[in-house]
């Protein structure tokens, strides 16, 4: 169907007039449904209130609810009253109907869990309620005797089809009357268009035919009165008509001086031609070499040990060698783009950025000597890097480049050596002390033994003398200790054992279980460490080793029937250099089995044995 203009300018009229009809029927429901439901609700609630005071008033006499008379009578003139209201009740607590305006629903009992909710509820409420197919609002305000105690509630509804009836007429109403000013609206628009705009366009579309039928030469010029934009229109036409006319006159002139101006760029473009081809034969060495400089500066990139990177201003990384891969662990999409907070922690995520903003406001090159990481793998490594500012062609910081080594295992042995320092330097305290106590004590017992020869002094030279080569051996032994970097391996519980039993015959030795776990060759000295212990501190002539398993842990329990450990220093027997009792030497026997089982990845505690001696438990890592 083809409308013309004036056709669709009442079509699209008519459409809005309809649209806003409907807007506003539907705007005007749902308004009206809401104000006159809360209008009904008001009410209702002040009808139960009214009825709710009567009740009060009655309470207050002492009255037990359940003796009142004569509310039946009351709810059912309420009814009469008040057309729009469905019921009116009395309830007890336990949903029992007290008073009703139907007499036949006295004493019945309420069994919806929802509506014995509200009427139990001590705050007024409105809830809707469907009964008997309808749906109904219900109104229950709570009753409450002379002594403030909630005994019953009064109930009152009136159906939701009150609400929809009422809305129903109010839209109808509305309906009729829009209609009748839309046709009002339509008749006068109409008589506009005719007037304003279809006759004025009709003139202006028959001169438009005769332009296209004889051409601008004999154009006539178009008379429209009005000034509005059908007047503009004409006057823009008539305009455009006068510039066509000048413009062909224009363009036979130019025309011909075009020919001509051709001639001579044709000539000059063949020239240009020419040299282009140089120019470009020139930038396809130049592009030639530039490909074999960068395959060979990629070729240098990716083999080199040490990691280069690129990143910008806000730390994400924009390009990478294969080194720099390998040290973080991440694939090339996962590195590409990452930032300081992702592969680090967040008090070194700061740090770096303070530094490279530095970098950035110096422009000289910085260093970060002990930079730590968190590899894809969630282990943590130590890094080296180096990094220098990048700018643009215009001098403007972009980002930054370096070079980055992983110097996690020379980190490790430089603690390793620190540490080993530091035992050697306790060793070497140990021995001047104890030896220079021990050659006090064998010097003045020579000194008496000279003066009165005696064999208590013999006695007590040798007893110091053996005590300092004993001290002398097991510093031997922890030095040895601490000098190994073995890697662990699977080691034979059983056989570390069994090498301890043959070195004292004279325990009564029982061993239960077996395993294996990972250890070095360290580990029958943590044994006899515990073992020794048990035979020299706690005087024991019986241990008994049980080999077990506690979920991911092996256990391995070493229990003897010595003197014990007393309670106050179980938490310290495994210090470094405690020492208790008159049998206590370095303090480091115990302190050496703390040590290898963290190396081992596990740990030691002590506890008593029953009846009477220690256990101590070696917890490793089952395999």
């Amino acid at each position: 169907m083809k409308l013309n203009i004036r056709g669709k300018i009442i079509l699209i009229s008519v459409a809005i007039l309809f649209l806003g009809i409907g807007a506003n029927a539907l705007i005007n429901g749902i308004a009206f449904t809401r104000e006159y439901t809360r209008a009904l609700q008001s009410e209702t609630v002040a009808i139960g209130q009214s009825l709710k005071s009567q009740l009060d008033r009655l309470l207050g006499l002492g009255i037990p609810i359940q003796d009142l008379v004569g509310f039946e009578e009351q709810c059912r003139e309420l009814l009469i009253r008040h057309k729009g209201i469905s019921y009116a009740m009395i309830l007890d607590l336990d949903g029992k109907i007290l008073f009703h305006n139907d007499p036949s629903r006295h004493d019945q009992i309420v069994s919806d869990r929802a509506m014995l909710k509200g009427i139990r509820s001590e705050k007024s409420i409105v809830q809707v309620y469907p009964s008997g197919g309808e749906r109904f609002y219900d109104v229950i305000i709570p009753v409450s005797d002379r002594n403030n105690r909630h005994v019953a509630a009064v109930r009152i509804g009136f159906p939701e089809k009150l609400v929809s009836s009422k809305t129903g007429q109010m839209v109808a109403y509305s309906l009729v009357v829009a209609l009748v000013f839309l046709g009002l609206a339509t008749l006068l628009l109409l008589v506009s268009l005719n007037v304003w705009v279809t006759k004025p366009l009709s003139r202006l579309i028959a001169v438009i035919h005769d332009i296209r039928e004889k051409g601008t030469e004999s154009a006539q010029l178009i008379e429209i009165d009005s000034r509005d934009e059908i007047g503009q229109l004409g006057s823009a036409f008539n305009q455009m008509v006068f510039e066509i006319k000048e413009s062909h006159q224009k363009i036979k002139h130019h025309s011909n001086q075009l020919e001509q101006k051709i001639q001579e760029r044709t000539a000059e473009l063949k020239s240009i031609n020419k040299h282009l081809e140089l120019e470009l034969a020139e930038r396809k060495r130049i592009e030639e070499a530039l490909r074999e400089s960068e395959k060979k500066y990629r070729t240098i990139l990716e083999e080199m040990e040490e990691g280069y990177y690129e990143v910008d201003l806000a730390g994400s990384v924009t390009f990478f060698n294969e080194a720099v891969r390998r040290i973080f662990g991440f694939s090339a999409d996962e590195f590409m783009g990452m930032g300081y907070a992702e592969y680090t922690s967040l008090e070194t995520a700061k740090s770096i950025y303070k530094t490279f903003n530095k970098a950035c406001g110096t422009g000289k090159p910085v260093e970060i000597s002990d930079y730590e990481i968190i590899k894809k793998d969630n282990s943590k490594a130590t890094l080296e890097l180096y990094a220098s500012l990048m700018k643009n062609k215009r001098e403007e910081p972009v980002g930054f480049r370096g070079i980055v080594r992983d110097i996690t295992p020379r980190k490790k042995i430089e603690e390793e050596i620190k540490s080993h320092r530091e035992h050697l330097t306790l060793i070497n305290q140990i021995l001047r002390h104890d030896l220079t106590n021990d050659l006090v004590v064998i010097q003045s017992a020579i000194n008496l033994y000279n003066k009165s020869p005696e064999d208590e002094f013999l006695k007590e030279i040798f007893s110091r003398t053996e005590k300092s080569l004993e001290l002398i051996g097991r510093m031997r032994e922890l030095e040895s200790f601490i000098s190994r970097h073995a890697e662990l391996q699977i080691c034979e519980i059983r056989d570390a054992i069994d090498e301890i039993v043959k070195s004292y015959p004279f325990i009564d030795f029982k061993v239960k279980g077996s395993a294996q776990v990972m250890a070095d060759n360290t580990l029958v000295s943590v044994i006899d460490n515990i073992t020794r212990n048990a035979v020299i501190h706690g005087r024991a002539d019986r241990i008994e080793v049980t080999i077990g398993r506690r979920k991911d842990m092996c256990e391995i329990r070493i229990a003897d029937n010595g003197s014990g450990i007393p309670d106050e220093i179980k938490e310290k027997i495994f210090e470094e250099g405690f020492m208790y009792g008159d049998t206590g030497h370095t303090g480091l026997g115990l302190h050496i089995v703390k040590k290898a089982m963290e190396k081992y990845g596990g740990y030691v505690y002590a506890e008593d044995n029953k009846p009477r001696g220690a256990s101590f438990v070696l917890m490793f890592k089952a395999i």
